[in-house]
């Protein structure tokens, strides 16, 4: 229902904040909504979830206090997904064998005045099996969306639809020959192209002929349509690296005919009516996005509550988000990466708008010996190694209520029983008492900002696994 919480925002006139409900998960049912799936010769034989959990899929807001809820279907995703598309899609004859992967699943709400939006994202992997041999036809991706006064009913409905657009993308794919018709091993029905798409086809070409790219799968599959002439406009920059452009084509194409093109050196994505270059990395493609103009975007998107698209809502929120990477002069330029689920862009380092995860900062005194070890365990297992002056923040599964912090360095253990909010962050202070030895402090307030305004790249910790037999003995 109403308001949408940022954990990360501390102030916004579009967005409000609300409480969690602890106690409870809100339930979606997929039985009873219909679905329309136009695919003859199939039928889904296997749903598999390469998802990290088969539970959660996203938060909706509730209730007359707003109460913002964790969110499943009726059992797990694996088996109320694979019971509805088996129904829709059931066995037929000498219909082929279809496996469905789950990359993402993930739904959400957002409140623009008095208008709210409800998304449902959803990523698949299409796989047929041909006796015991399988091979990966195609992948599809969607941000579905629907606005009214109250979206939380509409969830069910918009997983559905979503799941038809991905079908509808898939028979399109057949239609036009552009599925993959690889052979994978059994053993990579499990994996998921979402955490490193350096699989797809872009990332090995290292040359993409002039043409334009009508769709996001265009672009991942390096599918360029070149018999369409068209003619590049640059807008002048000093630095050219941050350049934008428009282009000039036929009138038989509408303003937003397509999602990108290739000039034969560089590739552009459009975002609104002008369209920007993408930069490869290592594992993504990034691009250089004046804030002002995304900020101008901001406003008219929230109103109308469209915020899907081309430009995902996840930049939304950081740019209402006046703390996202200390931006506050509208003259500095964001930086963005493409969103590999459905070709939307998102924060290119990282967004918390919608993750669920509980985060829990542990900032450690600064006057502990540096060389010295601090093991960090968690549920007795061990998590990670810390020493003084460091900060760490442990990501936890939102379905955890509460764990055990077990902290060791020489001879002294402390152990401590924290709260999980998946919806909030938590700060725990970590030092040394002559008389207690290692001791460690919730901290809010003023405090809690003073020590994670002195947090940053140079003095946090990530966990690598090293220094487990260390910490073990």
């Amino acid at each position: 229902m109403n308001r949408l919480l940022l954990s990360f925002l501390l102030s916004t006139s579009f967005f409000v904040f609300t409480s969690y409900a602890q106690d409870d998960v809100y339930k979606i049912r997929l039985s009873g909504v219909n679905a329309t799936i136009l695919l003859k010769g199939y039928f889904v034989e296997r749903v598999i979830n390469a998802q990290d959990d088969d539970t959660i899929i996203g938060f909706v807001q509730t209730g007359m206090f707003n109460k913002k809820r964790l969110a499943s279907l009726s059992t797990s995703i694996t088996e109320d997904i694979g019971k509805y598309l088996k129904i829709v899609l059931p066995l037929n004859g000498e219909a082929v064998p279809l496996i469905v992967r789950i990359n993402k699943l993930n739904i959400f709400e957002v409140t623009s005045g008095s208008h709210e939006t409800a998304f449902a994202e959803l990523n698949l992997s299409f796989i047929r099996r041909n006796g015991s041999r399988y091979y990966h036809l195609f992948d599809a991706g969607t941000c579905f969306q629907q606005g009214g006064i109250d979206v939380t009913h509409t969830h069910a409905e918009n997983i559905v639809h979503a799941m038809e657009i991905c079908f509808a993308d898939l028979r399109a794919a057949l239609l036009t020959n552009r599925v993959d018709n690889i052979e994978i091993s059994e053993k990579e029905l499990s994996f998921n192209p979402l955490k490193d798409p350096t699989s797809y086809p872009v990332f090995h070409t290292s040359k993409i002929p002039r043409g334009v790219f009508r769709t996001f799968y265009d672009f991942r599959d390096c599918n360029a349509d070149t018999q369409i002439p068209f003619e590049v406009r640059v807008k002048s920059k000093k630095d050219t690296a941050k350049s934008k452009v428009s282009i000039s084509y036929s009138d038989s194409y509408g303003p937003d005919a397509f999602w990108g093109f290739s000039d034969g050196n560089s590739i552009y994505m459009r975002i609104m009516k002008f369209y920007y270059k993408l930069y490869p990395e290592q594992n993504a493609f990034v691009s250089h996005v004046a804030y002002n103009e995304i900020g101008d975007m901001s406003s008219a998107y929230a109103m109308a509550g469209i915020l899907g698209g081309l430009v995902g809502v996840a930049i939304l929120a950081t740019v209402v988000s006046a703390t996202y990477h200390g931006i506050t002069d509208p003259s500095k330029d964001g930086y963005f990466r493409v969103d590999f689920c459905h070709g939307s862009l998102t924060p290119s380092s990282h967004s918390e708008f919608n993750e669920l995860d509980s985060k829990t900062v542990f900032a450690i005194c600064g006057t502990i010996d540096p060389s010295k070890s601090i093991c960090l365990f968690v549920n007795n297992e061990f998590n990670v190694v810390i020493r003084g002056g460091t900060y760490y923040t442990l990501n936890l599964p939102p379905r955890m209520k509460n764990a055990t912090i077990g902290l060791r360095m020489d001879s002294l253990h402390y152990t401590q029983s924290i709260s999980l909010n998946p919806f909030e962050n938590s700060l725990y202070y970590v030092h040394l008492s002559n008389r207690k030895g290692i001791l460690m402090d919730y901290i809010s307030g003023d405090k809690e900002t003073s020590l994670l305004n002195g947090m940053s790249e140079w003095n946090t910790i990530h966990q690598n696994g090293k220094g487990s037999n260390e910490c073990n003995h």
